[in-house]
């Protein structure tokens, strides 16, 4: 039962089993693993920890517990665990294997190397420490390395998901897209409820194009066992829908992701006006105003930072995660073909916008933004420091500061270094107001930014745009092309040629606006 995910049925054996035989140290284990699958961890240790008490030296046990204070972050007591099983047994390999992955997490290579090794030494076979190995060797961008790690976890444990799974994601950061379809398909075969292989999988078939396969594996993002999880629906239980009619019914679409996924999902709205149901769309509190203007078949309201809903629940039929909505109107090319220029911005905003340019020195106005990213790795990989711009910034235009946060600083050093101003005003903050930051990017000639939240308002807002993407491009642009599907007609993309090299991307922006800044004077 617990193989099968009947987590109740799983419980209330494991509890009876217990009242007959409280001293068994297995139920109490397989207790921990059904609480431990659910993310109840509190009672996952109580459990592993009375198995332990019943028997203090069976390595299983031991392991279970230091690898729940693994999958916890807790770090420091996990490694003050593994060192307390190894004084008294110096020759577990699963123990040496669980401190790879500890090191692995605190980011100490040369450690995780170390204790993959001396768990090989004790046993050459363990299909597992290769697969560890293969982790540490793939975190740091040693491709070969890796892949033969994860090739050799297969040749001593040839079914063995895991390593089918990494091997996918190796192949599929070197863009080697048939050989990473391949390896997550055997992760799926040889453990169907992969849900990480499913999403990574499907992530990559809407990369290349291969829409209603993607769509249906992308709905595996919200499913409980989602490592890291970031898209959990609403706490209800209302069905979710499948395209049904809606004829009277009601239904609420709710938000997920970021700012920007959810402008970008938004360009399906206009699909759902034939459908004739009552459809209330949760959204973030700053894109409510906006949605509404540009929507008025629809009713917007802000999400619910408790994902209740309670005031909608009782007269809900069907509910829809935004991200859900292409599954249904975008499963071909041409199905994104219309999908341009669907936010509308508020007018006298707008007028503001153009009298202020208005009154700068030259007459084409450029916005820009250069940093973006929803963790510090992302932020290496996607943002482009301000003095590599100069190339950019030395056209004769206006360039507006479109960059969210304080930046100030940074901007300051550019002008005194370079003479060249990034106009910006104390009102203007898209971290707090976007309609007033959509009338000033609706108010442009043109926007060159990285890859953020930036390009999916002047793509929606119909305004030309520049989009300059790292080597490891989000699925929505695409294996290759330098237009966007989501954006038709607006936006063209600038890419990476090798991971962290900004300088074709650069080379290649300065020759477009040349081009762009000589159309717009002429």
């Amino acid at each position: 039962m617990l193989e099968q995910k009947r987590y109740k049925d799983s419980e209330t054996s494991f509890l009876n089993s217990l009242k007959i035989s409280p001293n068994n140290a297995d139920t109490y284990t397989y207790l921990g693993r059904l609480y431990s699958e659910q993310k109840l961890f509190e009672q996952a240790e109580i459990c592993y920890k009375n198995a332990i008490t019943l028997q203090p030296s069976n390595e299983r046990y031991l392991n279970n517990l230091g690898a729940l204070y693994l999958n916890l972050k807790r770090y420091d007591v996990a490694d003050h665990f593994y060192s307390n099983i190894l004084k008294s047994e110096p020759q577990l390999a699963d123990t040496f294997n669980n401190l790879a992955l500890l090191m692995l997490n605190k980011k100490n290579y040369s450690a995780a190397i170390g204790y993959c090794n001396k768990a090989l030494d004790i046993n050459s076979t363990l299909a597992s420490a290769y697969n560890n190995l293969g982790l540490i060797f793939l975190e740091q961008k040693l491709f070969l390395e890796a892949e033969n790690a994860f090739h050799e976890a297969l040749l001593n444990k040839p079914l063995y998901a895991d390593a089918n799974y990494n091997l996918g994601n190796l192949y599929q950061q070197q863009k080697r897209y048939d050989k990473a379809e391949s390896f997550y398909q055997n992760a799926l075969e040889f453990q169907p409820d992969f849900i990480d292989a499913r999403t990574n999988l499907a992530i990559m078939l809407l990369m290349l194009g291969r829409f209603k396969e993607g769509w249906v594996g992308y709905e595996s993002r919200c499913h409980p066992d989602k490592h890291d999880r970031k898209t959990i629906p609403p706490a209800f239980k209302v069905p979710h829908w499948h395209g049904e009619p809606l004829i009277d019914k009601s239904m609420l679409i709710w938000a997920e992701q970021g700012i920007g996924d959810e402008v970008m999902f938004a360009s399906c709205f206009n699909e759902l006006k034939n459908h004739q149901g009552k459809i209330t769309i949760a959204c973030d509190h700053r894109l409510t105003k906006l949605f509404a203007q540009s929507f008025p078949f629809l009713v917007f309201i802000e999400t619910d930072p408790s994902n209740h809903y309670l005031s909608l629940v009782d007269s809900l039929d069907y509910h829809c995660a935004i991200g859900s909505l292409p599954h249904f109107f975008r499963n071909d090319k041409k199905d994104f073909e219309s999908t341009s220029s669907y936010l509308k911005v508020n007018q006298d905003l707008l007028s503001k916008w153009k009298q202020r340019y208005s009154q700068l020195k030259y007459s084409i106005n450029i916005g820009i933004s250069w940093r973006g990213g929803k963790d510090s790795h992302h932020q290496q990989l996607r943002s482009i420091e301000l003095s590599k711009w100069l190339p950019i910034l030395k056209h004769e235009a206006n360039f507006i500061n479109l960059q969210y946060g304080d930046h100030q600083s940074e901007i300051n050093k550019f002008t005194d270094q370079t003479g060249i101003q990034i106009f910006d005003w104390d009102d203007a903050n898209p971290l707090t107001d976007l309609d007033n930051f959509s009338a000033q990017v609706k108010a442009l000639d043109l926007v060159i930014s990285i890859d953020n939240a930036t390009v999916h308002f002047s793509g929606a807002l119909g305004v030309k745009t520049f989009a300059l993407l790292p080597y490891q491009q989000e699925w929505r642009w695409m294996n290759k092309g330098d237009d966007s599907l989501w954006y038709p007609n607006t936006m063209k993309l600038f890419r990476q040629e090798e991971e962290r090299d900004w300088s074709t991307v650069i080379l290649d922006t300065t020759k477009a606006l040349n081009k762009r800044v000589s159309l717009l004077e002429s």
